[in-house]
């Protein structure tokens, strides 16, 4: 189920996301992380998408802990 990443791998895949977001209005940026990886063909585009998906509910779930260790 894991399928392991080099450093630099995903550091580019976040700086690529984050310029695009600068571009792409509502945060489409992070998305084009997934398209990134189809197109690599590192992932298909279901399994692409939910990974984007579930990187930003663990970003969500992060600042949430934190907010509420902050309260």
């Amino acid at each position: 189920p894991f399928t392991p990443m080099p450093f630099r791998r995903a550091a580019s895949l976040i700086l690529a996301g984050q310029s695009m977001n600068i571009l792409l209005p509502s945060k489409l940026g992070d998305l084009a992380k997934a398209w990134f990886l189809v197109r690599e063909g590192a992932l298909d585009s279901p399994r692409a998408i939910h990974l984007v998906v579930f990187e930003k509910l663990l970003d969500l779930a992060s600042l949430s802990f934190l907010a509420m260790a902050g309260v």
